[in-house]
């Protein structure tokens, strides 16, 4: 783990800001808490599978030209970043009626969560028992 990761789990196991009692926990109990997933987080981005499962096809068909233009470029990104501009719920959602089965499929997506351990939230993916003695060291 690099010097900036290793500032982050100090801070982390010194401040403990969810009570988690690091100070208590052995190192491995401390690495192995890190590493559960328990967390949550919004979404950074769909796939386009996933965006053509929740589509359904009679649906997609009933779309006038420029919905099904700007639909085939959403599904060409491959990746869509919910990140950008303009990308959100209503806009995704919105290229379907109101009412519709894939409007709130779309819209349920993009509200979606990913379940993410400490670590992960924290960006010191791979912490490792030694990271963690170091960590408690300096």
């Amino acid at each position: 783990m690099n010097s900036d990761g290793i500032v982050r789990l100090k801070t982390e196991l010194a401040a403990d800001p969810l009570g988690r009692g690091y100070a208590e926990m052995a190192d491995a109990e401390v690495v192995r808490d890190l590493l559960t997933t328990y967390r949550t987080r919004g979404r950074t981005s769909i796939s386009a599978a996933e965006i053509l499962n929740a589509t359904d096809r009679a649906e997609l068909l009933a779309l006038d030209d420029v919905a099904k233009q700007v639909y085939g470029w959403i599904l060409n990104l491959g990746q869509v970043d919910l990140s950008m501009t303009g990308i959100n719920q209503n806009y995704l959602g919105g290229l379907f009626p109101a009412g519709s089965y894939t409007r709130a499929a779309l819209i349920a997506l993009v509200a979606s969560t990913d379940a993410i351990s400490r670590a992960e939230e924290l960006g010191i993916r791979g912490v490792t028992e030694g990271d963690v003695i170091l960590a408690r060291r300096i």
